[in-house]
């Protein structure tokens, strides 16, 4: 596999290191999804401010890449 056509990353968890680590994939020009349902008032503000946007759970399935 290589790593040449992957643009967008799931991320499972948008906690305090979910959010690190998409700020880091996001500041590489990727755009990183995560679902924010159900999720905390302070893990949606630190999914904002790392850069991750909200995605359904079938839109993260589309993602080239999922962490969890």
């Amino acid at each position: 596999m290589t790593t040449d056509n992957i643009q967008t990353i799931a991320l499972i968890s948008p906690g305090a290191m979910g959010s690190a680590v998409g700020a880091r994939l996001g500041a590489s020009g990727l755009a990183v999804r995560t679902s924010l349902t159900g999720r905390s008032t302070a893990s949606r503000a630190r999914a904002a401010q790392a850069g991750m946007t909200h995605a359904e759970d079938a839109a993260l399935t589309r993602c080239d890449m999922i962490l969890s």
